[in-house]
């Protein structure tokens, strides 16, 4: 474990790593995993118990073996700027 993350590496030697960021709704935002997969790797990503409402959907581009950056959809201006807790979980070799 690590800060702001935890992982575990399998017997037949895939990664599984959990993390965490903080960032901004609307803003966009490079995340490095802390360990580095040998393929892409599978990934979720999740607000973590914002209980404003906004117009937004956070969603994964650029995915690689060292990362991935976060982008948005908007439908509405609403809740832009404000600062969010987010959660990912990454899979693979």
């Amino acid at each position: 474990s690590g800060s702001g993350f935890y992982w575990r590496k399998y017997t037949d030697g895939r990664i599984e790593l959990f993390g965490r960021f903080g960032l901004t709704i609307g803003a966009l935002l490079d995340v490095v995993f802390p360990k580095v997969f040998t393929e892409n790797p599978m990934i979720f990503i999740q607000e973590n118990g914002n209980p404003e409402v906004n117009g937004w959907v956070m969603r994964v581009r650029s995915l690689s073996k060292t990362g991935f950056s976060v982008a948005w959809n908007q439908w509405s201006g609403s809740g832009a700027g404000t600062a969010i807790d987010v959660c990912y979980h990454a899979i693979g070799k």
